[in-house]
């Protein structure tokens, strides 16, 4: 079990990843009304008038408690808290409080790339030098995790490509439902997440340590190993209408 904090604020972003709540207690500090402490399953804060997957009211300048059973209250993507002046849906607040809520694992530090508000065909999510470059200090890059919302009534294909351009790297392809949002979750988050990384089909000589994600509406072509001088993986990248949100370190 691990405690979390948060003192004098309105809200706050706990877990940027699955994670599952045991314990909520704290202080109210509002003193001119009533509100409604909200938990959402998101990795990422909500935008009004999103739906809280819990909500508690709290009373003016007094203290507040709520407790699940291991795995009661499970989010699938990620935890954020916060005061709300409605009840239902999240309205933000300016009354702030001190909280403090007991998850069943740490949660790691993690930096969210994209976003689940706009539409566009790829995210670069690092580049090939920046991975490069976090390689050479130890400290590689790695992805924890993909949400993808299909905003089309036709299947998509997410591909994730090991370099900037997504022209010959691929490594891997999932299919993403029309009108769907899916979630792709990589590797023991705690020991470390996925590590895309590829040596070139072309010369067999280059690395890449990018990370680039295109969703398309056609699944490109399988790689192919055709030796020094050839043209490695084949199919365009063709695009579609999507919303990409990445969360990596």
């Amino acid at each position: 079990m691990y405690v979390n904090t948060l003192i004098n604020a309105a809200s706050g972003q706990v877990s940027t990843l699955p994670i599952s709540v045991l314990k909520v207690n704290g202080y109210f500090r509002g003193s001119t009304a009533d509100r409604w402490l909200q938990i959402f399953d998101s990795c990422v804060a909500p935008v009004n008038p999103a739906v809280p997957m819990y909500e508690y009211p709290i009373s003016q300048t007094s203290p507040f408690y709520c407790e699940f059973k291991n795995g009661e209250l499970h989010l699938t993507e990620g935890l954020f808290v916060g005061v709300s002046t409605t009840e239902g849906t999240w309205t933000t607040s300016t009354d702030t409080m001190d909280v403090t809520v007991e998850t069943d694992f740490k949660p790691v530090t993690t930096t969210i790339v994209g976003d689940k508000t706009t539409t566009v065909q790829t995210v670069a999510v690092w580049s090939q030098a920046a991975g490069s470059a976090a390689l050479a200090a130890g400290t590689p890059k790695m992805l924890y995790g993909l949400i993808v919302k299909n905003l089309v009534a036709a299947v998509a294909y997410l591909v994730m490509y090991c370099d900037d351009a997504g022209t010959g790297t691929k490594v891997m392809t999932a299919v993403i439902p029309a009108s769907t949002t899916v979630k792709l979750y990589f590797g023991d988050i705690l020991s470390g997440g996925f590590r895309p990384s590829s040596i070139s089909l072309v010369d067999y000589a280059t690395l890449y340590y990018g990370c680039s994600v295109f969703v398309n509406s056609a699944m490109p072509a399988n790689p192919v190993s055709v030796g020094s001088g050839g043209t490695g993986l084949g199919g365009a990248n063709t695009g579609s209408n999507v919303q990409i949100l990445a969360i990596t370190n």
